[in-house]
């Protein structure tokens, strides 16, 4: 992670390289509007994605 990069770039460069991670880290985590921590996380990276690139 430490190759000069911006941390939010690192993180998720580190995060789709290591997904499993992501999983432990929210399991049984909910968002504020009690949705699973998993699939909100998940679907934000994936909009994300698609906003920085577009098909």
């Amino acid at each position: 992670m430490n190759q000069h990069h911006k941390p939010r770039a690192a993180a998720k460069t580190w995060l789709k390289a290591h997904p499993t991670m992501l999983e432990a880290w929210l399991a049984g985590v909910g968002s504020r509007d009690g949705q699973d921590g998993l699939t909100v996380a998940s679907d934000t990276l994936a909009a994300q994605k698609q906003l920085t690139n577009p098909s």
